[in-house]
């Protein structure tokens, strides 16, 4: 069985920038298409400096980010994401849609698809930023980066919250 192949330019830039296939490759069938998704591996070192530290602490509304060079705080930033309110937001207009209709509607259901999407992709667009500034960070002063176990807290909180609304904006953060 042929199968064409589209080149794309990340295909490109990954073929020839010193990657290299992975042994993985994954695909979806779509109506009457077959998309292959192929998977590029790259080995690299990564040096750091045990006593630099870049502590990152996630919130609902805000990251901070410390970073520690020889065990002293030398930089601290607090970065406003906003994802609580967008979580929010988009639940409001989620409950705006489905006033007074079953989610089985054919108009309903394309809403709120392309709700979720618009959601996720602007929840994706401030977590990939925030992550670049990140490693810019532990780039910068040579540090390791450590970040806390989220999801731990998040399920003792959502336990002990009795409000199933502040419990599944938790599960949405």
């Amino acid at each position: 069985l042929e199968v064409p192949l589209k080149i794309h330019k990340h295909y490109i830039r990954y073929r020839y920038g010193g990657w290299r296939l992975s042994r993985e490759l994954r695909f979806k069938i779509t109506g009457w298409k077959i998309i292959f998704y192929l998977t590029f591996e790259k080995e690299f070192e990564v040096s750091y400096n045990p006593t630099n530290v870049v502590a990152v602490d996630i919130n609902e509304n805000n990251i901070t980010l410390a970073v520690y060079k020889e065990c002293r705080l030398v930089y601290l930033e607090r970065i406003k994401t906003g994802l609580g309110r967008i979580v929010i937001a988009y639940a409001e207009k989620r409950r705006k849609i489905m006033k007074g209709r079953h989610w089985s509607y054919r108009i309903v259901r394309k809403r709120l698809k392309r709700l979720a999407k618009r959601e996720r992709n602007r929840k994706l667009d401030i977590l990939q930023k925030t992550a670049k500034r990140i490693v810019e960070l532990a780039q910068k002063y040579n540090a390791m980066i450590v970040v806390g176990n989220v999801s731990k807290h998040k399920h003792e909180i959502i336990e002990r919250q009795k409000w199933s609304t502040l419990s599944h904006r938790l599960h949405q953060w």
